[in-house]
């Protein structure tokens, strides 16, 4: 079954038009989201990392709404070491509490 969702989650971001910034950083957030909630924060944090990449270069108060339900996930999950840096880093970067 993960294996199911591991592969629509790749079929999902490659179906994305590359050209298209803030879709990318959303699917991201959903992606980190979907890899927490299959209890692999490791590839949380890192897609989560990556969404974060993106959303620091993007003006888009949509996108930080993503981004902040995508941390505040990762931080109620459980206090890994993973994601106190992804939640840092979201408070460092776009000015939300962590």
């Amino acid at each position: 079954m993960i294996g199911d969702d591991m592969e629509s989650l790749a079929a999902a971001e490659a179906a994305i038009n590359t050209a298209e910034l803030r879709t990318r950083a959303q699917f991201l957030t959903r992606a980190a989201t979907a890899h927490l909630r299959m209890r692999d924060v490791e590839a949380a944090c890192t897609t989560a990392h990556e969404a974060l990449s993106r959303a620091a270069r993007l003006q888009s108060a949509r996108l930080n709404e993503h981004v902040q339900a995508c941390t505040d996930e990762l931080a109620a999950d459980g206090h890994t070491t993973h994601a106190a840096d992804v939640t840092e880093r979201d408070a460092c970067l776009l000015r939300t509490e962590p």
